[in-house]
């Protein structure tokens, strides 16, 4: 797995798609870094707010994995 950083977790939210292989991939990231869950959560929830309306749904997809 990939290190940890910020603009890494960015980069995969970004790349992020309503496809159910592209949400368990970040899942499993965000599991495997798990002692970092709460810049996972900060960075979610920055990214969230700034998603347009149509890609929010995957976000969603992503908490709720």
């Amino acid at each position: 797995m990939s290190a940890f950083n910020e603009k890494a977790l960015t980069e995969k939210l970004l790349k992020l798609n309503n496809s159910q292989q592209s949400i368990v991939t970040l899942s499993h990231w965000c599991v495997y870094h798990r002692k970092r869950a709460k810049l996972v959560v900060q960075t979610w929830h920055t990214e969230f707010a700034k998603a347009p309306k149509e890609r929010r749904l995957a976000f969603i997809y992503l908490a709720n994995d």
